[in-house]
């Protein structure tokens, strides 16, 4: 019953953020000036209202469940930890999100700008493909079948060249959080062998404090990525609400 309501609220949730995202951009873009729109491409922007807000919803919403389960996750471990030892627990949970952090500032800004720019050729690709279909007898009666094929392919060419940077940096992001949390489990593993050695806790508790550190980790990696998904989602936005909020200048 509670993954039923999960996913019910979740996916209906999301197609509502949808919906009003679109309508708002709609309602903004209509109001626009004629020098916008002869600035603008009409496939251009209606790229924005289908796929970047589809986008947009998919990578927020999908990755807010999966946020909030594994922070769940990461609170029950930290305090089943506190209870074993305070010290050890203080040695994993105060820099392992400090070093997350960094690595999230770090490679996020680049996640989100060369998203945009992905999404700024994606949209470039869908004026380019209705223009040309729309106005196929031009193309040929001048015999510009190869012509626009070549045409078409360079802007996707350009696009995945963005995506794979974006790839890059996303993997850079994952490979950095998984570095940082089994460093920590690694760390509590030798500042733990001190403690049995010295007579602070006993093996058992050891052993206990390893298994709820081991799901920390995971709960703090699967978050890493659930924020890598944030700020996806954050990159194909800020187009969008640059264009509802009338921060377009083009």
């Amino acid at each position: 019953f509670a993954t039923f309501a999960s996913s019910a609220i979740f996916d209906s949730t999301g197609e509502r953020i949808g919906a009003d995202l679109r309508k708002r951009l709609f309602a903004t873009l209509i109001h626009r000036d004629l020098n916008f729109f002869a600035n603008n491409r009409a496939g251009e922007l209606a790229n924005r209202l289908s796929t970047d807000v589809h986008e947009v919803v998919e990578h927020l919403v999908h990755n807010m469940a999966y946020f909030l389960y594994n922070l769940i996750r990461a609170l029950t471990a930290v305090a089943s930890m506190a209870v074993i030892s305070p010290m050890l627990t203080a040695c994993i949970s105060v820099p392992l999100p400090v070093l997350l952090g960094g690595c999230a500032a770090y490679y996020g800004g680049h996640i989100r700008h060369w998203t945009g720019r992905q999404l700024d050729v994606l949209a470039r690709s869908t004026h380019v493909a209705t223009e040309r279909f729309g106005g196929i007898s031009t193309v040929l009666s001048f015999g510009q079948r190869r012509a626009e094929q070549r045409r078409y392919s360079a802007v996707v060419e350009a696009s995945y060249g963005y995506a794979r940077r974006v790839a890059i940096y996303e993997g850079a992001f994952w490979g950095s959080s998984y570095l940082v949390g089994h460093a920590a489990l690694m760390t509590i593993l030798m500042l733990g062998s001190h403690q049995v050695l010295s007579g602070e806790i006993s093996p058992g508790h050891l052993a206990g404090f390893c298994m709820y550190a081991i799901h920390l980790t995971d709960a703090v990696v699967e978050l890493s990525q659930a924020t890598g998904g944030f700020l996806r989602a954050q990159g194909r936005g800020a187009r969008l609400f640059d264009l509802i909020e009338g921060r377009d200048d083009r």
